[in-house]
């Protein structure tokens, strides 16, 4: 073997290398362009295919759809807002807690700030309930329900409840990452 061949061998063997992202993710992205996803963010493309499925199912008429859908928009915006503002307060109140020396006037007023918002997102619960009785029929509000009922129970059955229990990942993994803990 001559000194050209070892070289090129090498030379082979890093432009396979460097190669191989670029030619894996070309056809990653033909797969999922056949399947309908979109490469990145899966679950949200899934997420919107149930909703459209669970909404048909209720037959919807055209202005229950639209009002649905600015009711959607209105809401999501807002939730997102104050999960943000609930997020930093927490934040705020975990760096306060942290701190050697604790000011509890302080960590009192956080908290107080973090009650009147999850008070505010309750309130947004409500409303939104209100709304979506208001737009859809009794029969249609009640399919919706036992529909979000049988889904939230999938979800509890699959990850378990809010304190780390049942699931198919067992006792104990959730601890420390219920609701307000990991935030």
């Amino acid at each position: 073997m001559n000194k050209y061949s070892g070289k090129a061998i090498v030379c082979l063997g890093v432009a396979v290398i460097l190669l191989s992202p670029a030619v894996y993710s070309q056809g990653m992205d033909s797969a999922y362009q056949k399947t309908g996803y979109t490469q990145g963010n899966n679950a949200g493309v899934r997420r919107k295919q149930a909703r459209g499925k669970f909404l048909d199912s209720l037959n919807l008429t055209d202005e229950q759809k639209e009002k649905l859908k600015e009711q959607n928009t209105k809401y999501k915006e807002q939730g997102r807002e104050l999960r943000s503002k609930l997020r930093a307060k927490r934040k705020e109140l975990r760096d306060e807690l942290n701190k050697d020396t604790i000011d509890k006037k302080k960590i009192d007023a956080i908290v107080s700030e973090i009650s009147s918002l999850s008070a505010e997102q309750i309130k947004q619960m409500v409303e939104r309930i209100i709304s979506t009785k208001e737009i859809l029929t009794p029969g249609q509000f009640k399919k919706f329900q036992d529909k979000v009922r049988n889904v939230r129970k999938r979800i509890k059955e699959r990850f378990g409840g809010r304190n780390g229990t049942g699931g198919r990942f067992g006792k104990g993994i959730g601890k420390g990452f219920s609701r307000g803990m990991g935030q």
